[in-house]
Order: structure tokens, then sequence, then C-alpha cells
């Protein structure tokens, strides 16, 4: 037994994201803090809320009520936390509402995803626990990879005057 956690069972450090609680394995997690200030990026998509700088390392920080499709309520971002998790070989920033406790569901409380969930938002979903006082999404975090690239459609910034020398037509972020 290691942290009150019996060999073999899966931990989750959970978190509440909206009215949704959440959990993202244990081993990905590398920290948690707050207060950090989230420099926007012009034209990321919505689920990328910015950068932060963690010590001199710079971290894309994932808006996971967009990530998720909930709803988002700026008016509390100063608030919220930073779930430095990994993703991959890289470290992201999880934007979340509110820190939960590590829980380690057995497998008999774990189900699969229900087919009637919108399939974008059941495929960032690994199973469903169903805990004492609530049921927490168990996330994929490895589906944040999957949004690197952001198409770059619309109109130009009007920064960029002058000749072009090359067609940008989608941006990387470091996620």
């Amino acid at each position: 037994m290691k942290n009150g956690i019996q060999e073999g069972e899966a931990a989750y450090c959970t978190f509440r994201v909206g009215d949704s609680m959440c959990g993202v394995p244990v081993s990905r997690v590398r920290e948690i803090v707050s207060d950090l200030v989230i420099t926007p990026v012009p034209r990321a998509s919505d689920s990328v809320a910015g950068l932060i700088n963690l010590r001199g390392q710079i971290l894309t920080v994932i808006e996971m009520r967009d990530w998720l499709s909930l709803n988002s309520n700026p008016d509390d971002t100063d608030s919220r936390f930073h779930l430095i998790t990994e993703v991959g070989s890289e470290l992201v920033s999880l934007c979340v509402d509110e820190m939960g406790p590590v829980v380690s569901p057995k497998e008999s409380e774990m189900e699969l995803v229900p087919t009637h969930v919108d399939p974008q938002v059941a495929g960032r979903i690994d199973a469903v626990a169903r805990m004492p006082d609530q049921l927490v999404l168990l996330l994929k975090v490895e589906q944040i990879k999957e949004m690197r690239t952001i198409p770059l459609n619309g109109p130009r910034l009007q920064a960029e005057k002058g000749p072009k020398k090359e067609s940008l037509q989608s941006a990387t972020f470091g996620v």
C-alpha cells in the first residue's frame, strides 16, 4: 500500500469544471498551482485559454470548460486552478474551477460512457466512476494532443501588412 492506495488500483486527481466532477490519472499530474496570469494567444481555438509562465517554462493553458463543451463563466477566472499535467511528452495546464480529492474507484464502480453522450465529448471521457457522493468523469487527457493544429481561417490581423513571404495555413501551439 502506498499513500493509502492499494497497489494495482488506479488513482485519479479530481476537480470540478462547471457542475461536472472530473478526474485525471494521478500519474500524469505534476503539480497544482493557482494565481497565475494567463496571456491570451491571438486566433487560438476556444479551448486554448492562453499561455502561462511556470518558473520560466511556458505552458499552454487548456480551458477545460470549453474542452468539455460546458458553459463558460468568464467572471471568475482569477480564482481558478491550474492542474499541470503531462500530455505526451509535454506539460500543459488544465484550467479548472475547483480541486477535489484523490479517488481510487474499484473496477466495479466504473462504467463506459453512455452511447447518447455527444460523440466529441464522449471521445474525451475514458469512463464514468460511481463514487459515493457523485459521478466522476475520468478523462482521456491524451486527447488534448488532437488539438495541436488549429486552422487559421478568416480575416488576417491588421498588424500583418506588407508583402507575404508564405501562406500560413495553420498554427501549432506547444500542447
